[in-house]
């Protein structure tokens, strides 16, 4: 009969922990000799370490490399698949990788989306009182034009969405603003007119500075949309019954005489398109000299209302930023060819 001596259960402890603890990889004791395994590390795992099998075993993690502080600006790296029929798309920023964003092809036309991606993107300066010059600063977006003491004032709102990535050589086919309303009843007529900041890279917005860098201090692209040409002088959202628009027989309607949720489609359940390119204003922003791809862009909707050809004075409000996701924010979707 076997005996287990003291000597012999000690023998027997450290062989079983030396095949049970080993390190974290099941294979590290196999490896080929200088087979190299990379990981991820880092803060939200965009950096990368590797090790190496070095005379039959594997050396330490090497020091997390952060891969996003080592490119060239301007360029572009295309990664894997992505929706319908794209390829996720990062581009170099001030020497640092963006986020990537899902390019869709078709052909040799590529599209891509940008979202508003926090509250201080989406914004609104204001006048609170037009005889005292005393101004508000919030986080949401309103449209129009309102009464206040003093006569009537104007919202600036703001658009601020990162990331553009436009390539320098790329031609620019077409430019959409889209966002969902944020109430329903919301019949006002309103005029706008929508420009861009004239900048290389829109600067982030402080709501908490009510002095400097408001939307209505910062410079505006000369090109605007609508553009001056023998159609509208601005977007006029206004009812239209049924949601037609131009088709013929369409049946157009003022406010005041259209059911409540058939006006212009403003509803919270559709995302409302601006019906107007604005390439121009991006074009313009982008022939800026040294701008960059991934460089920030801010829209502007002013109000175009001229009360003295009977415009009535009124607002209304669109969805900002929304803690639900980005499907519910303002976006704005760039269609551009691929030129050789």
């Amino acid at each position: 009969m076997f005996k287990f001596t003291q000597g012999t259960l000690l023998v027997f402890f450290l062989l079983f922990f030396m095949f049970s603890c080993g390190s974290d990889d099941k294979n590290d004791e196999i490896c080929k000799e200088k087979e190299v395994k990379t990981q991820k590390c880092g803060e939200n795992n965009l950096g990368k370490q590797t090790r190496t099998c070095t005379n039959n075993s594997w050396t330490e993690w090497s020091e997390c490399v952060l891969e996003n502080t080592d490119c060239t600006n301007n360029e572009m790296q295309e990664g894997e698949a992505c929706g319908v029929n794209g390829v996720l798309v990062k581009v170099c920023n001030n020497e640092t990788w963006s986020e990537e964003l899902c390019h869709e092809i078709n052909g040799n036309e590529r599209s891509f989306t940008v979202y508003i991606k926090t509250e201080n993107d989406a914004i609104t300066s204001y006048l609170m009182d037009a005889a005292q010059s005393a101004w508000n600063y919030f986080n949401s977006i309103h449209l129009g034009l309102r009464e206040q003491t003093g006569g009537p004032v104007g919202y600036h709102p703001a658009l601020r969405f990162e990331n553009i990535q436009l390539p320098l050589n790329a031609e620019l086919l077409e430019t959409t603003l889209s966002f969902y309303p944020s109430n329903n009843v919301d019949n006002d007529k309103i005029r706008i007119n929508i420009y861009g900041e004239k900048t290389l890279s829109s600067e982030a917005f402080d709501t908490s500075n009510y002095l400097n860098n408001r939307p209505d201090q910062r410079s505006k692209t000369t090109v605007k949309a609508p553009a001056n040409t023998n159609g509208p002088n601005s977007w006029v959202t206004e009812c239209i019954s049924d949601c037609c628009r131009d088709e013929p027989g369409c049946d157009r309607k003022w406010h005041y005489a259209c059911p409540q949720r058939k006006l212009d489609c403003w509803s919270t359940d559709t995302r409302f398109e601006v019906p107007h390119d604005l390439s121009p204003i991006i074009e313009e922003i982008r022939s800026i000299e040294n701008w960059s791809v991934g460089n920030t862009i801010t829209l502007f909707l002013e109000s175009a209302l001229n009360l003295n050809d009977g415009d009535s004075i009124g607002t209304r409000t669109i969805n900002d930023f929304d803690e639900r996701g980005n499907e519910y924010n303002p976006s704005l979707t760039i269609k551009y060819r691929v030129v050789e």
